[in-house]
C-alpha cells in the first residue's frame, strides 16, 4: 500500500507516521508505504517494469540480487532508473 502525501503530511517528522507505515523518496518524490517493504516490494507495489530498471538507496547502487532482502526504512531515498530505447 503506498499514497502520495499531502503538504500537510509532508511537514510531519520523520516515524510519525505511526508504526505501521514509513515514508521513502522516490525520485524526489514522498510515498508512503508499509513498515518491513523491500526494494523488490516497492518496484511491485508502483507497478514498475523490473527487468530495465536499477535501483539506488541512499546514493548506492543496489544489485538485483539484493532487491527481495534489502528492507527500506523511513526516510530512506530511492532512485529508480529504466534502461530507455533508441536509437
Amino acid at each position: 500500500m503506498w499514497a502520495k502525501l499531502d503538504k500537510k503530511e509532508m511537514q510531519r517528522q520523520p516515524g510519525s507516521l505511526g508504526e505501521k507505515l514509513m515514508q521513502v523518496w522516490v525520485n524526489e518524490k514522498p510515498v508512503v508505504l508499509e513498515n518491513g517493504n523491500s526494494v523488490y516490494a516497492l518496484l511491485e507495489q508502483l507497478n514498475l517494469p523490473l527487468a530495465a530498471s536499477a535501483i539506488a538507496l541512499n546514493d548506492a547502487i543496489i544489485a538485483r540480487s539484493q532487491w527481495e532482502i534489502t528492507d527500506l526504512n523511513d526516510g530512506d531515498r530511492i532512485a529508480l532508473f529504466q534502461a530507455i530505447a533508441g536509437g
